[in-house]
Formats: C-alpha cells, structure tokens, sequence
C-alpha cells in the first residue's frame, strides 16, 4: 500500500487464472489496472488518476533468484 495521506493505492501480485486480463477499468472514483509479467497479474488499483495505477503496474519487474 502506498499513500501520500490524502489517496492510496494497492499493488497485489498473484498467480495469473484462465480468467485474468490485462487493461484499466473505473468505478467512480477508483482506479484500476491488470498487468500480466509471466505467469503472474499484477493488479494496482486505488483512488488515483488511470495513469498513476499504470505507472505502478508496470513498474513491477521479475527478477530470478
């Protein structure tokens, strides 16, 4: 979670279903976004413009171990 004390936002990383796809959605005033990395989604989702969850979803890198 991150937050500047006036808005948030949340990064999630899960494994990737059949089901998951990648793009921004709305509900008023919350924004959010789903990133596909591999075989995971990466879900940033908060009450921040559509650019900010996008620039935090694709911030995300993999790195093996």
């Amino acid at each position: 979670v991150y937050t500047d004390g006036l808005a948030s936002l949340s990064v999630f990383i899960e494994r990737k279903s059949e089901l998951t796809q990648s793009g921004v959605s709305s509900m008023g005033a919350v924004n959010a976004f789903i990133r596909i990395l591999q075989d995971h989604s990466i879900t940033a989702i908060g009450e921040v413009p559509p650019v900010t969850v996008r620039l935090f979803a694709e911030s995300v890198s993999y790195q093996p171990r």
